[in-house]
């Protein structure tokens, strides 16, 4: 006769009931060496809950079984199958219909396929089942006790660590910063938060200063994204349907956490749409051969390179690496400059903004603070009154509650603001940054900015030979400017761009060894 045997412990370190994974194996191997069994196979699940059947080694176990070949499956409790009775009379049903009897060897009467074995059988799964909820509920319960305490009951977050202050029999795990990865968190939401870098390109960065996962890994895409939307690095935690701050020390401010959550809205349209290779100019350049717009593709050499799509022509000589071409624009952004007075009318304009929204924000900070001033006055009226014995414990909870959830709002609302004020400040910058130098502007904006730099600026651009041949200024900033030329000159080297507008024609010098 032939058996496989199945064994499976709930955690990686537990001895369930005082039998691990190597006693249960050696218990049902020396069951089936006692009653003439060939044992053709043992099956593991380390780490894994019976609460449902999503695990490998007992869908490998039910594989094999179907075979029909296999005489009986060796457990030592039916628990170990199962804990719940749906999923073991399923897996009886199944077993049965290849022929394979369930033998629990520890368990010798539920073996018996009598009608009487059978509603033992059944009464067992149902008080494993049974067992099994009451265990969950007990441990929701002490989960949610400690949650209410203010400690999340979970593993930490990248960039946390769970730590015991208690002893080995009677632990008390509370979560504090990692000493080596928390700064690495950290200073990923620092630098989201300029609007400056992708997601993409800080993983890249923290991942060679040593920020890995807790197997050593580089943070995936998805998981990088999720730490920058994650509250609890402000100290605020969910669980169960519950919400409340922690006592873990936070890794950020809330303003720096909202700073970044804004950058997600605006630079990405609230999702995560960074791409594992950026190609800031694909769309805004052609081929001054054919006119098809330029594609870009990385090669398995670890280049990127722009090309023509077209089969029109030959591309011998005309692809070019994504840096190189992505250089040139811009230094063509170097040859743009807006008029002195346009400076400094936009400047005035940005001035008079940004002062009325100080302004503003000043106005709805006082109110706010006032508000909260009240809100903490009330609350400690309330615990003055409930020490005094003048309030029950019931009307002091709700009345501490409320003010709470109240003042929690109004710091919520005072967040905001700063928020918003940095935001204009960040814009004022921009501009005066602009119009001091577009290409230095260019240079330092973010991927999405860099874009809009374009759609401002050129109508057109077109390559030749891994050059820029013909750079169109668009029609709003010459009909913006219609005084300005270029600089320009009669001689043309393989160094100088033909810059065009409807009204005139200039030259640009490509060199950057020579002034333009």
């Amino acid at each position: 006769m032939k058996c496989l045997i199945y064994a499976r412990v709930s955690t990686k370190r537990q001895v369930d009931e005082g039998r691990s994974i190597g006693d249960q194996i050696k218990i049902c191997r020396r069951y089936a060496k006692d009653n003439g069994y060939d044992v053709e196979g043992v099956f593991e699940d380390g780490g894994r809950s019976a609460t449902n059947m999503r695990r490998v080694a007992l869908t490998d176990t039910i594989a094999r079984c179907q075979k029909k070949d296999i005489d009986s499956l060796l457990v030592f409790d039916t628990d170990r199958l199962a804990r719940n009775p749906t999923d073991h009379l399923q897996i009886k049903a199944i077993l049965k219909q290849a022929g394979t009897k369930i033998i629990a060897v520890n368990q010798p009467s539920l073996s018996e396929d009598t009608p009487e074995g059978n509603l033992v059988d059944l009464i067992v799964a149902g008080i494993n089942g049974f067992q099994s909820e009451i265990t969950g509920r007990k441990v929701l319960k002490s989960m949610q006790e400690k949650f209410r305490d203010g400690w999340y009951p979970r593993e930490a977050p990248l960039g946390f660590l769970n730590n015991n202050i208690g002893t080995d029999k009677k632990p008390e795990r509370i979560i504090e910063i990692h000493p080596e990865k928390g700064p690495l968190i950290k200073k990923a939401f620092e630098m989201f938060a300029t609007g400056l870098y992708g997601a993409e390109k800080i993983n890249d960065k923290l991942f060679k200063m040593g920020l890995v996962t807790k197997k050593g890994k580089r943070v995936s895409r998805a998981e990088f994204a999720r730490i920058l939307k994650n509250p609890f690095y402000y100290g605020f935690m969910r669980f169960a349907g519950e919400e409340k701050m922690g006592n873990h020390k936070p890794l950020i401010t809330k303003d720096l956490f909202d700073q970044c959550q804004k950058v997600f809205l605006e630079h990405n349209r609230g999702a995560d749409r960074s791409r594992k290779f950026s190609f800031i100019v694909r769309g805004f350049v052609r081929c001054a051969i054919c006119g098809h717009k330029y594609t870009a593709e990385h090669h398995t050499n670890k280049k990127s390179y722009y090309h023509c799509p077209s089969a029109k022509h030959s591309n011998k000589k005309q692809n070019i690496e994504v840096s190189a071409l992505e250089k040139q624009v811009e230094n063509l952004f170097d040859n743009l400059k807006l008029p002195d007075k346009f400076i400094l009318e936009i400047i005035e304009k940005a001035k008079e903004i940004i002062g009325r929204s100080h302004k503003k924000v000043s106005e709805e900070r006082r109110i706010l603070n006032i508000r909260k001033e009240k809100l903490e006055q009330r609350l400690h009226n309330a615990e003055i009154q409930f020490a005094d014995r003048e309030i029950p414990l019931e009307v002091y909870q709700r009345l501490s509650r409320d003010a709470e959830k109240e003042i929690k709002d109004v710091n919520d609302e005072l967040a905001k603001l700063e928020v918003g004020r940095k935001e204009n400040v960040l814009l004022f910058e921009r501009l005066v940054q602009m119009g001091n130098n577009i290409g230095n502007a260019y240079r330092e904006a973010p991927e999405e900015l860099k874009r809009s730099y374009l759609n401002l600026f050129w109508e057109e651009i077109e390559v030749k030979d891994r050059k820029i041949k013909k750079a169109v200024p668009t029609k709003l900033y010459t009909e913006l400017f219609p005084d300005y030329n270029f600089a320009q000159t009669n001689k043309l080297t393989s160094n100088h761009i033909i810059i065009t507008t409807g009204s005139w024609r200039a030259v640009w010098d490509s060199d950057p060894r020579r002034s333009p």
